[in-house]
C-alpha cells in the first residue's frame, strides 16, 4: 500500500494560492494598499485560499480518515501511521485560522479598510 500519494497532491493543490500571497507582499512593499490591484488580487488570494486549503483540504483529510484503518494495519513505520496524519490535522486548523484572518481582511478591504496611521 503506497502511503500519502494522494494526500501530496491535495496538499500541492493547495499551493495554488501562493501566488496570491506573494503577490500581496509585494503590492504591499511597494505602498500599494489602495489600489484596484490589491483588492483584485485580495479576492483570489481569498477565493483560492479558501477553495484549496478549506474545501479541497478538507476532502483531503477525509480521504485519509476513510483510509486509515488500513493505514493502521499495514506494517508501515509509527511516523507514518500517526505523526504524519497528526500534522495533516494540525495543519488543516492553521488554514482555518489563517482563512478566517484573511476572510476578515478582505472584508475590511472592501469597507474601506482602516485608515492607515501616520507615522510620528
Amino acid at each position: 500500500m503506497k502511503v500519502f500519494t494522494f494526500q501530496y497532491i491535495w496538499l500541492s493543490l493547495c499551493e495554488c494560492s501562493t501566488p496570491f500571497v506573494n503577490l500581496r507582499w509585494v503590492l504591499h512593499v511597494l505602498g500599494l494598499k489602495d489600489t484596484k490591484a490589491y483588492l483584485v488580487n485580495g479576492f483570489f488570494l481569498t477565493m483560492t485560499f479558501f477553495f484549496f486549503r478549506v474545501i479541497v483540504y478538507s476532502f483531503g483529510l477525509y480521504h485519509l480518515y476513510t483510509l486509515y484503518p488500513l493505514l493502521l494495519a499495514s506494517d508501515k513505520p509509527f511516523a507514518s501511521k500517526y505523526i504524519v496524519p497528526s500534522f495533516l490535522v494540525v495543519g488543516y486548523f492553521l488554514n482555518l485560522l489563517w482563512a478566517t484572518k484573511i476572510v476578515k481582511g478582505l472584508i475590511s478591504l472592501m469597507k474601506g479598510g482602516k485608515k492607515a496611521k501616520k507615522e510620528e
